[in-house]
């Protein structure tokens, strides 16, 4: 396996800095947040994050999850916040973090507006969440922002939605797979983040892009991915930069968390992970430290929206613990 690894990492060095000098980067990740190597050395983003607590895969929790119907959030059932008279609007918000978005806009008293590609998705999601408006439409089309915005002008817009990465090292990829989540994922943030300063949305209106934890350390089997969600955190400070020299009185904040097991976006990354070092799927989930859910995901964006405070930072890793700010 150890072979396996080194090959994946040819093109580099071998080595990384530590306060006491370069040292084997697998052993040094491995020393430092007690991963196993293999498998946090292939994804390259499993060390950022400390080990969480009662949230990790063996849970009754997750493997629920997994199995079907989303299990209720926890996090949820102890307290309750108020977002009565806000305006939500989530783009991507049929399925996974964006769903999870959804249910707790409504369960705390959002008006919210779920977007996404597809009718019957969306139409479930309205069924099993009374209350929630929804909108079928393509977010990368250049006039989805304005026949959003025509409907619901938010407080809080959620920018998710794209489409999976590949799953193969990069001399198995087309440049049409490679780029996929640049005309998806990296064309939503454009164009949503384009629409609230030209607009603008009303001061003091929150704006929250998902990006991913690939953004802030890499993920070689996933093209051009780690490179878009990086785009999409450059997309928020720039945006921030504007609406402060225009005086418009916006919050951009970014969001990345790490491989999430119960969303489809993550078995797609954990099935091509494992396929990769020809291991099994819970062999692979059991490798890394206990990632963070769906639900703790959207909990940190209704920390976030709730205490937009700029003192806090700009861009946010999310662990089982919560929200911690980085630099990026």
């Amino acid at each position: 396996m150890r072979k396996l690894i080194a090959a994946m990492k040819a093109s580099l060095d071998g080595k990384i800095e530590r306060t006491d000098g370069p040292a084997d980067w697998v052993n040094a990740w491995s020393d430092d947040y007690g991963l196993t190597p293999q498998i946090d050395a292939c994804i390259l983003g499993g060390g950022m994050y400390p080990l969480y607590e009662n949230t990790g895969p063996r849970s009754r929790r997750n493997r629920r999850s997994l199995r079907g119907l989303p299990a209720p959030c926890p996090q949820w059932e102890a307290a309750m916040v108020s977002l009565s008279g806000k305006k939500m609007v989530v783009i991507g918000g049929s399925r996974g973090i964006g769903r999870r978005i959804v249910e707790a806009g409504i369960r705390n008293g959002a008006q919210v507006f779920a977007v996404a590609r597809l009718e019957a998705p969306l139409q479930r999601l309205a069924h099993e969440v009374p209350g929630v408006e929804t909108l079928a439409l393509d977010a990368t089309d250049e006039n989805a922002s304005s026949k959003v915005f025509d409907v619901l002008t938010p407080d809080i817009l959620i920018l998710g939605g794209g489409v999976f990465p590949p799953a193969a090292p990069i001399h198995e990829q087309r440049w049409q797979q490679f780029s996929a989540n640049w005309e998806n994922d990296v064309k939503i943030a454009f164009n949503f983040c384009k629409a609230a300063l030209s607009r603008p949305l009303p001061a003091g209106a929150s704006v929250v892009l998902l990006s991913s934890g690939a953004a802030l350390a890499g993920s070689p089997l996933s093209g051009g991915y780690a490179g878009a969600k990086r785009t999409q955190i450059f997309i928020a400070n720039y945006s921030q930069k504007e609406s402060d020299r225009l005086g418009l009185g916006l919050r951009f904040m970014a969001i990345a968390p790490r491989i999430v097991p119960d969303t489809d976006l993550g078995k797609h990354a954990i099935t091509g992970y494992s396929r990769y070092l020809g291991i099994s799927a819970g062999n692979f989930i059991r490798g890394m430290a206990a990632p963070p859910t769906a639900c703790i995901v959207a909990t940190a964006v209704i920390e976030l929206v709730l205490n937009p405070d700029r003192s806090l930072g700009d861009v946010f890793i999310v662990s089982g613990k919560g929200l911690e700010a980085v630099a990026a």
